[in-house]
């Protein structure tokens, strides 16, 4: 929740510094809109093809301005979304090692193996009773499923 936040926090900062520098630019360099905004966005991405440069004083003074600020936008929004992409997997691995870690101390517990029709109904009943559960499913696919159905119902 909090990385995906941040990565629309990020993108709405890139828009806006690609929407300012783009303004600056027109304004500081009499340059037309699609000039200015391939000049903002080739000095906030680090790009800087040398195509176009800032001429006038008042325009290498604002690049000088927009360069510091653009490239940590951008190194955050990076930052953001190399972060959902590692909380998304870590988390899951977290998940994995605490549900190992439980079924390596459970004693006297119960084996389900799969979860068909019979095996929900066994399931629940076990877990109205308190019953230390393993299941046992034949896929990743039912497993993700599981894992799914089983979050929205704590909720």
């Amino acid at each position: 929740m909090r990385s995906s936040r941040s990565l629309v926090v990020a993108v709405t900062a890139m828009l806006i510094s690609v929407m300012i520098g783009t303004v600056g630019f027109i304004f500081s360099e009499q340059m037309s809109f699609f000039e200015a905004l391939w000049l903002t966005v080739i000095t906030i991405f680090t790009v800087g093809y040398g195509d176009t440069v800032p001429e006038t004083p008042l325009g290498r003074l604002f690049a000088l301005i927009i360069v510091p600020v653009g490239i940590g936008i951008v190194t955050y929004a990076t930052g953001a979304v190399t972060s959902m992409m590692i909380e998304g997997e870590f988390s899951k691995k977290v998940r994995r090692r605490q549900m190992d870690k439980k079924i390596r101390s459970l004693e006297n517990h119960i084996i389900i193996c799969g979860l068909g029709r019979v095996g929900e109904q066994v399931l629940g009943e076990l877990l109205r009773n308190k019953k230390d559960v393993v299941i046992v499913l034949g896929t990743k696919e039912q497993m993700a499923l599981f894992e799914k159905e089983a979050v929205l119902q704590m909720r």
